[in-house]
């Protein structure tokens, strides 16, 4: 079920770019679409709404397709196709419970991107936009138990606010390597029991094509 739902989001969103890549072509006479593949390490955490709850700091990470749509060449649309696990660990302070929680999305960003003219090195970049997931799977376990059990306690969509700054250094005439950071702002509920929201600040490293 997963694996046919990969293939039909990523056949849908080659359909969807490919006109902007002959249209690109057409107005500025040059390649003006890049896509690429990305691997995102991330640390989240859960902002909670009292204090009933503590939680800790984990490290998760995210993959998948990116996407620049140009416009004009300094302004590109920035979208794409990330599967991004988010983990969590947090305490009820009531009952003493501890839960670990993983969560894992497929992620469309819908950003703003803008570029620098860039050198002979690279390129450096602003982005700012949103992020709009669907939940794909969530386990949990609780009290530091040995193994995950599946959880319906995790909302199934998830909104966030993106905001990230980087470089994309050339490698050869029309590759480059992109690293970067993104902090993104989840607003949108995450877990049911504790109505807790779920950031990440994320490392980005991939390679456009």
């Amino acid at each position: 079920m997963k694996v046919n739902l990969y293939i039909i989001s990523f056949v849908g969103l080659t359909l969807f770019l490919f006109p902007f890549q002959r249209l690109s072509a057409q107005y500025y006479g040059e390649r003006n679409l890049s896509l690429g593949l990305s691997v995102n390490p991330n640390m989240s955490w859960l902002k909670f709404d009292n204090d009933k709850y503590t939680q800790d700091i984990k490290a998760g990470f995210s993959y998948g397709l990116v996407a620049d749509i140009g416009f004009t060449p300094n302004y590109y649309f920035a979208t794409g196709l990330q599967i991004n696990t988010l983990n969590h660990r947090f305490t009820d302070e009531e009952i003493h419970d501890t839960k670990d929680l993983k969560i894992q999305y497929a992620e469309i960003p819908l950003a703003l991107k803008l570029k620098t003219d860039g050198n002979y090195l690279a390129k450096f970049y602003a982005l700012f936009g949103f992020t709009a997931g669907i939940k794909l799977s969530a386990k949990e376990k609780i009290n530091q138990e040995s193994t995950y059990s599946k959880s319906s306690a995790a909302d199934m969509f998830r909104l966030g606010l993106a905001m990230g700054a980087g470089a994309e250094w050339k490698v050869g005439y029309k590759h480059a390597v992109m690293t970067g950071l993104t902090f993104n702002n989840g607003f949108t509920r995450a877990h049911k029991k504790s109505s807790s929201k779920n950031p990440y600040l994320a490392l980005n490293v991939g390679f456009l094509f």
